[in-house]
């Protein structure tokens, strides 16, 4: 099933994500997949991943290019751009609205402004 997943992608970025594709030598259908990372407590990063397509992925198509995701990722993918960095050829993946991590395990701690020096 095909979800409606907006995903921004540059014709640069989609080009070369076509090539990482072509690359690939193994026989069975591919996808880009947008992996949800962690860089601290309140806002995600992302990387991609091209990967066989399994039928516990969501999936959608941009610009031809098949993108699949785990279905739990979902609100943290909706509305993300994917474009290249000029200067060094890397993806550029970026979220103008992400939604905000819940569950930190980094709590602050509280600093006893009466410790004994």
């Amino acid at each position: 099933m095909v979800i409606m997943m907006e995903i921004k992608l540059t014709e640069l970025a989609a080009t070369k994500l076509r090539l990482l594709l072509f690359q690939e030598t193994i026989n069975v259908p591919l996808a880009i997949r947008i992996v949800l990372l962690t860089s601290g407590c309140n806002t995600p990063s992302f990387g991609l991943e091209v990967i066989e397509q399994k039928s516990e992925y969501q999936k959608t198509k941009v610009r031809n290019i098949p993108f699949v995701w785990y279905p739990d990722d979902e609100r943290w993918l909706h509305g993300i751009s994917i474009d290249i960095n000029r200067e060094n050829g890397k993806f550029i993946i970026d979220h103008p609205d992400p939604s905000q991590l819940t569950n930190c395990p980094m709590v602050p701690q509280e600093v006893d402004e009466h410790q004994d020096d």
